[in-house]
């Protein structure tokens, strides 16, 4: 049985992604969980409205506006010597290169996850 699975376009408009212009990028350190940047932003007293996910190694931080994007880019906070380890503003070429893949597996033994085994399945 051929199911054809319905594809989606949708061209972007500037009010749509405005809100990137007043955010930062960073690259996570390895090892680093997700969480414990926004709660050491939060505990530093960062002022930030948005804190997403952006693939498997970076975030994204949305502000309010551009000085206080800035602000935050240009202080000495322990965050971003801790957790990141690349800073800078957000650029109309920012995509994601990388990201976690979810799959459901049944009938497989926990000792055969495992890379070779997943793709053999």
């Amino acid at each position: 049985m051929n199911i054809k699975k319905p594809v989606v376009v949708h061209d972007t408009i500037e009010e749509e992604t405005a809100w990137l212009n007043n955010s930062l990028v960073g690259q996570i350190t390895e090892g680093v969980n997700y969480q414990s940047i926004q709660g050491s932003l939060v505990d530093e007293g960062v002022q930030f409205y948005g804190f997403r996910f952006m693939g498997a190694t970076q975030v994204i931080i949305a502000f309010e506006s551009y000085v206080s994007i800035m602000k935050s880019f240009e202080s000495p906070l322990k965050t971003w010597d801790l957790f990141i380890d690349e800073l800078r503003p957000w650029l109309d070429t920012d995509c994601l290169y990388d990201r976690f893949t979810w799959i459901t597996l049944f009938g497989l033994p926990i000792l055969g996850w495992n890379v070779t085994c997943i793709r053999k399945s």
